[in-house]
């Protein structure tokens, strides 16, 4: 009886063991087997020898056992936080966010200043992506395609009290979206759009200008970047949904891809489908990871879809195609002489990253360059 009840006891402790061992609690099994000498219990030469050659449970082997290489963390934090710091202390930034993700999977989400982690920030014409991905939705919804022209819309112009022109007429969304249709200038700019910024949701007003005969000075197949394009598409996905603009992206776009601080009634909510959407970082990198993931349409094959010479696509600039598709997109918006000041970058990397970073200073495009460069290669 007491030989099997010294059996009973091992077996017992050693499941015991074992199951802290699963819960990831270090044990040092050459001590069990001394702790059970200590005990007076008898440990069979078998059981010991494997005992004592476990190591402990969360795997760290006995001197007879070789180590294991340690696994290279995904992401060097520190060289991060070097050049965030030089780059913001450098552009005389006051308030910066960050949000970083691998496979999908947010991994950094930073802040400082007055834009804390996580926080909605103006992202400027990073707004585009998503009136672009809207668009999308909203005409497969209704029965049309990109090659839809503006003349197949005009009940859907109507009712929104816009009547474009002949020439306006014969553009489709597609050039529309990849800003090759002629709206030029860009309305939107400088005095022409100070009677029209401060109240919410104007891009109708901008189309009802753009559609105009004499506003297209352009030349149709020409890029010509302006926001008064992404006006006009705002305008389309309110007309065919008859609602506003705002609930239509955030329930078609935005909600599927798990945003969740988005909105444009913000400081800047005029700007609406062209650069007034404020949502966090880490929300907008999964807005990028869920819609222009590899096995998108639009990215497996551009060209399929708008995308041109320069790389413009669907609000953002693609090269390469699924797995090995580049795409980003900035954001600038300089108010008042550089009193307001916005900037943000969204860049999506073949090999799983994709990042994006806010900030508070009107700054000069080469330093975006600056600041995507290193950040980019230390994920590459």
């Amino acid at each position: 009886m007491g030989r099997h009840m010294r059996a009973a006891r091992i077996i017992f402790l050693v499941v015991v063991l074992g199951l802290m061992g699963a819960m990831a609690t270090a044990i040092d099994w050459r001590g069990v087997v001394l702790a059970l000498d200590a005990r007076g219990v008898a440990v069979p030469e078998a059981l010991r020898d494997v005992l004592s050659r476990r190591g402990t449970a969360t795997g760290a082997p006995g001197p007879d056992v070789a180590q294991a290489p340690a696994v290279a963390p995904p992401l060097d934090t520190e060289a991060l936080t070097t050049i965030i710091k030089d780059w913001t202390q450098a552009n005389g930034i006051q308030g910066f966010t960050i949000a970083i993700a691998l496979d999908g999977k947010v991994i950094v989400n930073a802040g400082m200043g007055n834009q804390p982690k996580g926080s909605a920030q103006l992202v400027a014409s990073l707004s585009k992506a998503i009136t672009a991905i809207c668009t999308n939705e909203v005409l497969a919804a209704h029965g049309f395609t990109w090659e839809t022209k503006i003349g197949d819309l005009l009940t859907v112009f109507d009712a929104m009290r816009i009547l474009p022109g002949a020439k306006a007429q014969a553009l489709t969304l597609g050039q529309i979206v990849t800003h090759t249709g002629g709206l030029k200038p860009d309305l939107t700019q400088g005095d022409m759009a100070k009677p029209t910024h401060g109240g919410l949701g104007m891009h109708g007003r901008y189309a009802w200008k753009a559609l105009k005969d004499d506003a297209l000075q352009g030349t149709p197949g020409e890029f010509f970047y302006s926001n008064t394009n992404f006006a006009v598409l705002g305008t389309v996905i309110e007309g065919l949904e008859g609602r506003p603009y705002e609930d239509v992206c955030r329930e078609r776009v935005l909600t599927p891809a798990g945003v969740t601080t988005a909105r444009t009634s913000g400081r800047l909510g005029s700007m609406s489908s062209y650069a007034g959407w404020e949502i966090s970082a880490a929300d907008y990198v999964r807005f990028y990871d869920h819609w222009f993931s590899a096995g998108r349409p639009w990215v497996a094959n551009p060209d399929a879809f708008p995308h041109i010479a320069n790389t413009y696509a669907l609000g953002v600039y693609l090269t390469g195609a699924g797995a090995e598709a580049d795409i980003e997109h900035n954001g600038r918006l300089c108010l008042n002489k550089g009193a307001l000041g916005v900037g943000a970058i969204a860049h999506k990397l073949p090999g799983g990253w994709t990042w994006a970073a806010t900030w508070d200073q009107c700054l000069d495009p080469n330093h975006y360059d600056a600041l995507d460069g290193a950040v980019s290669a230390l994920l590459k």
